[in-house]
């Protein structure tokens, strides 16, 4: 099956075999359940420091599992959300956030479909 942002072949690399994948899948999927929310929520209320912490903590996952421009998109939104301009406010990168949160989110669905596969 093909997918827009899950690469799995990509994940055996890293993870060396399919049970290994399949557990970290779940841990995945688990935490963008939660995460993703949060990050949103952040965006909202113009907390940039938390905002950037969520996605640090992402940015160390995602990629993994991810194909290399989505992982490239949630660095480089990781890198503006850390910048230490004053006047930065996030309105000034909310499509940019809103386009990654619609591509985690459909990461997400990716991973649970690939799941519920049979090994």
């Amino acid at each position: 099956m093909d997918y827009r942002y899950l690469d799995i072949e990509r994940a055996m690399g890293f993870m060396g075999d399919a049970q290994g994948v399949r557990d970290m899948l779940s841990v995945l999927c688990a935490t963008l359940k939660t995460d993703l929310p949060k990050m949103q929520e952040r965006l909202r209320a113009n907390d940039l420091p938390a905002l950037q912490k969520n996605l640090h903590s992402l940015k160390g996952f995602i990629p993994i599992f991810s194909t290399q421009a989505l992982a490239d998109q949630l660095i480089a939104l990781e890198r503006i959300a850390r910048s230490p301009a004053p006047a930065l406010d996030a309105k000034d990168f909310q499509p940019q956030c809103e386009a990654l949160w619609s591509a985690i989110a459909d990461l997400a669905l990716e991973a649970e479909n690939y799941l519920a596969q049979p090994m």
